[in-house]
C-alpha cells in the first residue's frame, strides 16, 4: 500500500518577496565581515582646493591662505622664518629679498648687499595698477580683492619711495600702459604721503597723453592686512 501523499507532487517551497527577482532561486547571504586596523580605510588627503585654501604656516594670525600667494609666482618664495619677496629692477633682474618674517611679532629683514626696487606682480603691467607701501601690504590688499588679481599689478618698494623704484615704475608704465592706477598707500602720523606724491608726479611724465588720473584709495585704520584680518574674522563672516 502506497504511503499517504504518494503520488502526489509536493508544492515548491515558499520565497520571500525579494527572491522574485533571482528566478526562484534564493539569494545568497553574505556576511560582512569587521574591518580590523590593517583592513579599516585611511583618510583621504585633502584635495588641492582644500590645500590651497589652508592657512599658511607663521601667518595664521592675519590669516594668510596658501592660495594668497598665487597670484604673485615666483615674485614670492616660502621659507621656515617667513616669507621672501623679491625686488627686480628696470630689466626684470633681481636686485635683492625682502624678507617678513613668520609670527605675530612680524619684523622685515632685507638681503645683505641688495637693493630695494620694487616688488610686483611678474610680468607686464596689467590694465590695472594697484601701488601701496609694502609686498605684505600688495599680498593682503590682493587677497581682499580675488576678483581683481587676473587684471591687475600690485607693486610695492617695500618702505619709502626710491630712485630704483623710480626706473622700474617708470618701465613698467612706458612697456604697457596701465588703463587705471590706484595709489593705496597708507598716510603718515603727521598727515602726509610722501610716496603717493612721488608715484604722482613720475606718472605725469611716464603716462601717456590723455591717461586718466591716478585713483586715491586710503587704506582703513590698520592698513590692508588689518582689512584682511578683520574680513576674514567670524564675527564678519557671521555678520
Amino acid at each position: 500500500m502506497a504511503p499517504a501523499g504518494a503520488g502526489r507532487s509536493r508544492p515548491p517551497p515558499a520565497f520571500a518577496h525579494s527572491d522574485l527577482d533571482t528566478g526562484g532561486v534564493p539569494r545568497p547571504v553574505f556576511r560582512r565581515r569587521a574591518l580590523t586596523p590593517s583592513t579599516s580605510r585611511k583618510p583621504r588627503p585633502p584635495s588641492p582646493a582644500t590645500h590651497a585654501f589652508s592657512l599658511l604656516p607663521g601667518f595664521e594670525h592675519i590669516p594668510l591662505q596658501r592660495v594668497d600667494l598665487h597670484p604673485f609666482g615666483d615674485a614670492v618664495s616660502r621659507s621656515p622664518g617667513g616669507l621672501w619677496c623679491r625686488h627686480r629692477d628696470a630689466s626684470g633682474q633681481e636686485t635683492g629679498s625682502e624678507l617678513i618674517k613668520a609670527g605675530s611679532g612680524g619684523g622685515h629683514a632685507f638681503t645683505r648687499g641688495g637693493t630695494r626696487s620694487l616688488f610686483h606682480t611678474p610680468g607686464p603691467c596689467r590694465p590695472r595698477l594697484v601701488l601701496v607701501d609694502g609686498p605684505l601690504q600688495a599680498i593682503a590688499l590682493a587677497a581682499l580683492k580675488p576678483h581683481a588679481v587676473h587684471t591687475a599689478t600690485f607693486a610695492a618698494p617695500g618702505g619709502s619711495w626710491s630712485r630704483a623704484a623710480d626706473r622700474v615704475l617708470t618701465a613698467l608704465v612706458a612697456d604697457s600702459p596701465p588703463i587705471e592706477v590706484i595709489l593705496a598707500f597708507a598716510l603718515l602720523p603727521d598727515g602726509s604721503c610722501p610716496s603717493r606724491e612721488r608715484v604722482q608726479t613720475l606718472l605725469c611724465d611716464a603716462l601717456p597723453a590723455g591717461s586718466r588720473e591716478p585713483l586715491v584709495l586710503q587704506p582703513p585704520p590698520g592698513g590692508w592686512v588689518g582689512a584682511l584680518h578683520e574680513a576674514r574674522s567670524p564675527t564678519h563672516r557671521a555678520a
